[in-house]
């Protein structure tokens, strides 16, 4: 009913368009011009497609050519290129229409560059112009592109990266190694592309025209100030569109390098991946209790729980704790006990050792820029979990406090702290470099999506720090919520999910254990859920489920508080995100839930399959 509701109601507007941010460089027509247009003529000791994310690569212009195109595309892969360094692992002279310019800077490239960089050279031209500057041909590496400029240099980078993999040969002689039809094999794309929706077998006038309306009906009810939305189909990137505004009265537009606050993305994004990877290698079974991991809750009654039964969400955990409220001075009894309104006074009083309005060295945790914790409260948290009130009957509840606790089992695991295990085991080596917790270490405020007007705890507009009150407490860092990063980078994640747990030909999970926990783990008990992840409903509720109709039972993800949601489908090789601040300025505001915006999105993908 609400999938018919909203149709309805998007009949009876007129819905505009204006506010999609669009990006020349993925919306081709012509793409599959493009990879024909582009061949590889050298590929010395096989460099392409760089494997190793961390190369540095430095690109010079040797005729002028403006080089932002090839840039964007290799920051989609994590790193930032360098201009004119001539130290760098790899450097890349781009020539345009000036051939002749390009010998000369190409020769003095030549003379200087040190013994252990490798060259590139991508010529922007037709091959029978390059017959007759045939010393740009002196690169490790080189590729020729006849298509227009802006399209080829992004492509190149595509090609760099293993994004993609050209298909042209030679239109003409040119010696008599490279003869008309010569054109090198690269392999098989091994990182997340950019294609035209028909090249993986969509329909991209319907996926635009739809996917526009519902997001745009989204904002004209004011579900949320702004969204964005990305597809992917076979590991390539077929739609990414931004739109609205950071706020509603803002004229800051979406922006594809915004920042959003995962919420409880994070759970399948850091702390479920993390306890894959160690269940991959015989570090981690989740049919092991909690005790036998965590010392600190043997002795309690969550000393047995099995951690299975956790990462389902049938263990007998609360579904939550709201820490915040065992600061005040007012409230003596354990949070789980109480029920309060969201709103209090101002002028609340914090109880001894809890929240001072300044830092100091026994108050170093930053909560806001006049709130901070004390230095030991993050072990009050944990013992409250260890005390708090199991069920007698477990069965399913979606419980984060699970997820508080995931982090202490991966630190007893590996000895490492947490937030570094992750980043080094899981974002960066996908090259997920955005991805991180406490992201205003790393990124302006500006690039941060805000969420909620706090008026109850905080008492500020909250960009930047985590929204959920249990994390922010745990100094941003917790396996239920914290992580920040922009869309391209969560894509890179689920791709390699999809991918069956490599990214890059880097294997990065173990198939077998990434299987073992998106699998339905409860099914006979009616628990759809897999260890960590969201799996659609064991029978499909229009009112209740988080996902298209057409969703196949392979189907996982998890949705976040803020307005944030990822699945990805193996049958249809199919990745969609939607990132929202629905909760700002309010989290009361629940019209994305009620017009079932994301739910209709994700059945329009089904619907644009066409092969």
């Amino acid at each position: 009913m609400k999938l018919l509701r909203l149709t309805l109601l998007m009949s009876s507007c007129v819905v505009a368009n204006l506010l999609a941010q669009n990006n020349p460089y993925t919306e081709w027509n012509h793409f599959d011009e493009v990879v024909q247009n582009t061949t590889v003529l050298k590929n010395s000791s096989f460099l392409l497609p760089i494997k190793d994310l961390k190369t540095s690569v430095s690109l010079i212009s040797l005729d002028g050519t403006d080089l932002e195109p090839l840039k964007s595309a290799i920051g989609n892969y994590g790193y930032e290129a360098y201009e004119d360094d001539l130290n760098a692992e790899l450097v890349v002279g781009v020539v345009g229409e000036n051939l002749s310019a390009g010998e000369a800077v190409l020769s003095f490239i030549k003379r200087k560059l040190p013994s252990t960089s490798k060259l590139m050279v991508i010529i922007l031209n037709e091959p029978r112009e390059v017959q007759k500057h045939l010393s740009l041909l002196q690169g490790d590496i080189v590729l020729i592109a006849e298509s227009p400029v802006e399209d080829a240099l992004f492509y190149a980078g595509q090609v760099m990266y293993g994004g993609s993999r050209p298909t042209g040969t030679l239109s003409n002689d040119l010696t008599i190694y490279y003869r008309k039809g010569f054109g090198l094999n690269l392999p098989e794309p091994s990182r997340l592309g950019y294609a035209a929706p028909k090249s993986v077998g969509m329909d991209g006038e319907r996926l635009s025209r739809q996917i526009d309306s519902i997001v745009n009906f989204g904002l004209k009810e004011k579900a949320y100030p702004g969204a964005q939305v990305l597809v992917a189909r076979k590991g390539q990137i077929v739609y990414h569109q931004t739109y609205g505004f950071h706020e509603y009265d803002s004229d800051r537009a979406v922006d594809r390098e915004d920042l959003y606050d995962y919420a409880s993305v994070t759970k399948v994004s850091a702390s479920t991946p993390a306890l894959i990877k160690l269940h991959g290698e015989g570090k981690f079974n989740p049919d092991q209790t909690l005790g036998s991991y965590v010392p600190f809750f043997k002795r309690s009654d969550k000393e047995d729980l099995v951690l299975r039964h956790m990462l389902a969400h049938q263990s007998g955990l609360l579904a939550w704790i709201p820490f915040w409220r065992a600061t005040l001075k007012h409230n003596s009894n354990y949070p789980w006990k109480g029920k309060w309104d969201n709103a209090f006074d101002n002028d609340y009083q914090f109880k001894n050792r809890t929240l001072q309005r300044d830092s100091s060295q026994r108050y170093p945790i930053k909560i806001t820029d006049d709130l901070w914790l004390h230095d030991g409260y993050l072990k009050k948290i944990y013992r409250s979990i260890r005390k708090s009130p199991l069920s007698k009957d477990p069965k399913y509840v979606y419980s984060d406090l699970t997820f508080h606790i995931m982090p202490l089992v991966i630190q007893e695991i590996t000895g490492q702290p947490y937030e570094d295990y992750v980043k080094e085991n899981i974002h960066l080596p996908i090259g997920a470099t955005t991805t991180t917790y406490n992201p205003l270490r790393f990124f302006s405020k500006e690039r941060m999506v805000p969420t909620e007007r706090d008026t109850f705890f905080r008492m500020t507009q909250i960009q930047g720090t985590v929204h959920d009150e249990g994390a922010i407490m745990m100094g941003g860092i917790s396996g239920n919520a914290g992580l920040f990063s922009k869309a391209l980078d969560l894509a890179k994640l689920f791709q390699m999910y999809l991918n069956g747990g490599t990214y890059g030909n880097q294997r990065i999970l173990q198939e077998e254990s990434l299987a073992e926990f998106t699998k339905c783990q409860y099914c006979e008990e009616g628990n759809h859920r897999g260890m960590g992840f969201e799996r659609p409903l064991i029978e499909y509720d229009s009112n209740r489920s988080p996902v298209a109709a057409s969703t196949s039972p392979l189907a996982f993800g998890h949705s976040g508080y803020t307005g944030t949601y990822v699945w990805v489908d193996p049958k249809e090789d199919l990745l969609f995100i939607f990132f929202s601040n629905r909760v700002h300025p309010t989290r009361n505001n629940r019209k994305l839930y009620q017009l079932s915006i994301r739910p209709s999105i994700h059945q329009v993908l089904y619907d644009a399959i066409i092969d």
